[in-house]
């Protein structure tokens, strides 16, 4: 039993990975071998799905000169349900350096309207007159960029939340097969979740780093 502890304790530091995976151990299990506890599929849509989404916060929100399209399609929660705000409230460019945004048709919408655009990484701080937001287009500055580039960090660590959580949930499905399948194999299973949602983090972290590098890029 000693050497079998011992032999188990070897492998967990052969493989633990260096540098970018902060310590996570490494399983040397195959997909196939980790289909017998989850559904492999499923797991690595859910990691892609997520990282597709920050692909497209950055797209459609982290621009150096906001759009009226990128406000029209931001999403807004409305009586349980999100909606882009062109469905709910008139989005209307009055200057190159004002937008106007009319909620009169949902003003109950109003205060989550408010909210969106304010954590929308967009840099915008929208005034409120009723249901009539103006929304200032800021300046392409230092700050500006700074801010855009925090902004950044902020949708990058909510999604890495979402692929712990991912993780958590298949450990979760290997652990309830204890009984079913040999403890060994439960073992090996949760390190792989662990090593494939490390790699979808660390996937995450470039895309923030080149987002970042690309916001505070001056061009001479």
């Amino acid at each position: 039993m000693k050497k079998f502890i011992q032999s188990r304790k070897e492998g967990y530091a052969k493989g633990k990975s260096k540098g970018g995976d902060k310590g996570v151990a490494r399983s040397h299990i195959t997909e196939e071998e980790l289909g017998e506890v989850i559904n492999v599929e499923s797991f690595k849509n859910d990691l892609k799905r997520i990282i597709e989404n920050l692909q497209e916060d950055y797209l459609s929100n982290l621009i150096l000169r906001s759009s009226v399209g990128s406000l029209e399609t931001l999403l807004v929660e409305l009586e349980g349900d999100k909606y882009p705000l062109s469905e709910i409230a008139q989005v209307i460019r009055k200057s190159p350096t004002l937008v106007i945004v009319n909620a009169t048709a949902f003003p109950q919408a109003s205060p989550n309207i408010k909210k969106a655009i304010e954590e929308s990484g967009m840099g915008l701080n929208p005034q409120q007159d009723g249901t009539t937001f103006f929304i200032p287009i800021p300046k392409i500055t230092k700050e500006h960029r700074e801010k855009l580039a925090q902004g950044a960090k902020t949708m990058c660590d909510k999604r890495k939340i979402q692929l712990k959580d991912a993780q958590n949930k298949f450990i979760k499905k290997a652990q309830n097969k204890d009984g079913t399948i040999s403890k060994d194999l439960i073992f090996d299973a949760q390190l792989k979740i662990r090593d494939m949602t490390q790699q979808s983090i660390n996937k995450v972290e470039e895309l923030m780093k080149n987002k970042q590098n690309e916001l505070l890029k001056v061009t001479k």
